[in-house]
């Protein structure tokens, strides 16, 4: 089919009912359907074996004009004999001119499906979905049904005026929701596989947003554009840890943005001995020794005494090593957009200097060595509630009055008080992790990003989670995660 052809059909894709096992009424009557009809012609022809039924497709991919199986279907040689009339019924069965069976991905640089055509003459898939039309070539190109609810929710995002960085763009997957449904005002789109760049130049056609879209192509590490986005999407897995360093030179270095990470989390049950490589799996993060001490501070050591809801962190990390964590507690919700931040209810600060006092009711001070921890850090009780703490008899931390700490006074407590890492937590977030493994992920994701950030700029930047997103699980411990964290620099 020509580039015409498809123009033509910009309003004529319809929004297609998808058959799976977990789809409604529609998709059990044709499961129902295709077993009778695949059944009647294979006892017609005299090859019906009772061993076959379970190899007649119960889930499948329907696109407009194309339906996909897995490759563990029709696997026996009996259905082979009965050729092109099996194919033809099952067709005819989802009202489509295209059949293929589809198999692993290949473990080349590009992804490549392994899908043959078994019916029809067209490689293109076509796909409408929430309002974004998609085409590709099936046998050459990716296109993951399973991420529908994140393609979902970045279309629900109020990208106006923004310019976007989507550093795995493949044919589009992202980056037509976020040109068609976001309405960002630019999106620069990295991807190196030729076929997907072509498909995804049709589509940007199709769906009349190629105006508002630079192509990049080849490797992002060498070709994406630097201190220009407001928001970068990280659309990879299992992992896009390699251009982790990318997305951050992509951004903005006076405002910063947001990064949309995705990853595949090995959410197996680990603990601080296990010795596996996999650094998606939550073991790698009991191998960072910050966020090790981060948890402790924290008082999060296992899954039983984890607070499961509105729990959420900013962490401002510079290039140091990160021996001095000053942990603070925010109501907040959000960072201001002048990069201040403000500090509640500190409940641990370091003692590393002698003009540091903590006062209980304004009028008296406990010296400086009381209530000093092993780790050389004093721990304030949260229990009186004039509780102030005073920083060199400038700047107060009060549980009950707020003291903004703009971008030179952050500067300074990094400085003065030898600080390394602050990280301000935040228990009105109205995030709700559901799972411990999920937290100390994000923790490390975040940590790791705020250290980034920090070594390319030298100077630290506050790095907050805005929101955590399950999209898929693959197995009962391999989750597809995405992270959306805002960074901002201090200065």
């Amino acid at each position: 089919m020509i580039e015409s052809d498809f123009i033509a059909m910009n309003n004529e894709i319809p929004e297609p009912q998808i058959g799976t096992k977990r789809s409604t009424s529609t998709a059990l009557n044709s499961k129902q359907i295709l077993r009778s009809r695949v059944t009647k012609l294979m006892l017609s022809l005299g090859l019906w074996r009772e061993q076959l039924a379970a190899q007649i497709p119960t889930s499948w991919e329907k696109f407009d004009n194309c339906v996909l199986f897995n490759e563990k279907h029709f696997q026996d040689g009996d259905w082979s004999k009965a050729g092109a009339q099996l194919w033809k019924t099952v067709a005819d069965v989802f009202g489509v001119a295209n059949v293929a069976i589809k198999g692993s991905v290949e473990r080349d640089k590009f992804r490549t499906p392994r899908v043959r055509v078994v019916f029809g003459e067209s490689n293109l898939v076509r796909f409408k979905d929430n309002g974004v039309i998609y085409t590709w070539d099936t046998t050459k190109c990716m296109f993951s049904r399973g991420n529908v609810s994140e393609r979902h929710r970045v279309a629900k995002l109020d990208c106006r005026g923004e310019t976007i960085v989507d550093l795995f763009a493949g044919i589009g997957y992202f980056t037509l929701p976020f040109l068609v449904k976001s309405n960002c005002q630019h999106l620069h789109a990295c991807e190196w596989n030729p076929s997907s760049i072509q498909s995804l130049k049709q589509n940007l056609k199709l769906n009349k947003v190629d105006h508002k879209c630079t192509i990049h192509e080849g490797d992002n590490r060498l070709v994406c554009p630097r201190n220009v986005a407001d928001r970068v999407n990280l659309g990879l897995i299992p992992t896009s840890r390699d251009s982790w360093e990318v997305a951050c030179l992509a951004l903005k270095s006076d405002t910063g943005g947001v990064l949309h990470v995705h990853e595949n989390v090995n959410t197996k049950q680990g603990d601080r001995d296990c010795e596996c490589e996999d650094h998606t799996h939550v073991c790698a993060v009991f191998k960072c020794e910050t966020c090790v001490k981060i948890l402790d501070r924290l008082g999060i050591k296992s899954p039983s005494n984890f607070p499961l809801n509105d729990l959420s962190f900013k962490l401002v990390s510079q290039n140091k090593t990160d021996q001095n964590i000053l942990v603070s507690q925010d109501n907040s919700t959000t960072i201001p957009q002048t990069k201040s931040v403000s500090l509640y209810n500190t409940a641990i600060i370091p003692q590393t200097k002698p003009n540091i006092s903590i006062s209980l009711d304004n009028s008296a001070t406990i010296p400086q060595t009381k209530s000093v921890s092993p780790d050389n850090t004093a721990i304030i009780p949260q229990t009186n509630p004039n509780l102030s703490i005073s920083l060199d008899d400038t700047a107060t931390i009060s549980q009950n009055t707020s003291v903004s700490l703009d971008n030179s006074r952050i500067n300074q407590i990094f400085q003065e008080k030898k600080v390394d890492l602050l990280l301000i937590k935040d228990t009105n977030s109205g995030l709700s992790w559901k799972k411990y493994e999920w937290f100390i992920w994000a923790l490390h994701t975040t940590h790791c990003f705020g250290r980034i950030l920090s070594e390319i700029h030298r100077n630290p930047w506050i790095v907050s989670v805005n929101n955590v997103h399950h999209v898929k699980s693959y197995a009962p411990y391999i989750e597809h995660m995405v992270i959306d964290l805002e960074c901002r620099p201090t200065t």
